[in-house]
């Protein structure tokens, strides 16, 4: 973790530098690496790392010591290849390049460590091991920067993509729920408009059910008095009647000639009740003749 931040810190300064545009580089500072130039000039993805740093090295030999690119020399004032200079080498040469070249230095400085090893070995050990170990970490964080900055730059685009659906959708629901709105409020003036809610409907035709009902109910009790009176008029008493009064007199002469004197008497009583002057005058003939 704390190698990680060192060589963030040291990337600082190169990834200001690539915001702008510019022909040329430099000075370099005396501990300054050309892997991290190549990230800081690098014009875009489609380019490597190690493509950008063997351009570099062929446009200023000067720049660098046994013309290696792990001898950047300080103070120096590189040109900047264009994209054009950078695509000449392939991904798979620049990489063998960047390889030898990095060999050819290790060998170099091995040979320096050999050298220094008799005035002090145990300290010229440890710090070709240090540096081996440095640089290798080095090149294998600034490889992981490079593909961590493709990955964010990748993931802002789809995010932009989708934000932009997100609201094209977000306008759509929008526009269906006005249009939602709108139906809601004409279907509302539509019922205010009418004459009578159902509900008027139902009782009205309540009311009508009931009147016909009491109608009908009305003439079957006038059906059924129409055919009780006739059959009190078929029982009509004829003999109690006016019009009865001949045949009772008929039937008190009928009572004298049986003999029924009793029943000829209350037969010619009715009839000097309710009979006529001429009937109530021959009821008394009838009687006086009984009584002789």
């Amino acid at each position: 973790m704390r190698k990680f931040f060192i060589s963030l810190l040291i990337l600082l300064p190169t990834l200001v530098f690539a915001a702008s545009p510019v022909s040329t580089y430099g000075p370099t500072a005396k501990n300054e690496q050309l892997w991290q130039i190549a990230i800081a000039v690098r014009p875009n993805a489609s380019v490597s790392i190690q493509q950008t740093m063997v351009a570099l090295l062929q446009a200023n030999p000067t720049a660098f010591k046994d013309g290696n690119i792990s001898g950047l020399k300080p103070k120096s004032l590189l040109n900047i290849p264009s994209i054009d200079e950078i695509q000449k080498n392939s991904l798979e040469a620049a990489s063998e390049i960047v390889a030898q070249q990095e060999k050819t230095w290790n060998s170099i400085k091995g040979n320096q460590v050999k050298i220094q090893k008799k005035i002090n070995p145990k300290n010229s050990k440890e710090l070709l091991a240090a540096y081996k170990a440095n640089n290798n970490d080095l090149l294998s964080l600034q490889t992981q920067l490079v593909a961590v900055g493709d990955l964010i730059q990748t993931i802002d685009q789809q995010y932009q993509v989708r934000l932009a659906n997100l609201e094209k959708h977000n306008l759509g629901l929008q526009n269906q729920l006005q249009q939602l709105n709108a139906k809601n409020k004409v279907n509302i003036s539509v019922d205010n408009q009418l004459p009578l809610p159902v509900g008027s409907f139902i009782k009205i035709g309540g009311l009508l059910l009931i009147i016909i009902l009491a109608v009908y109910f009305l003439l079957i009790y006038q059906s059924r008095s129409r055919e009780k009176d006739e059959e009190n008029l078929s029982e009509y008493d004829f003999m109690g009647s006016r019009e009865g009064i001949p045949a009772k007199l008929d039937l008190a002469r009928a009572y004298v000639d049986m003999g029924d004197v009793e029943s000829a008497k209350e037969v010619l009583a009715e009839i000097l009740k309710n009979g006529s002057i001429d009937q109530q005058s021959e009821a008394r003939e009838i009687l006086v003749d009984i009584e002789k």
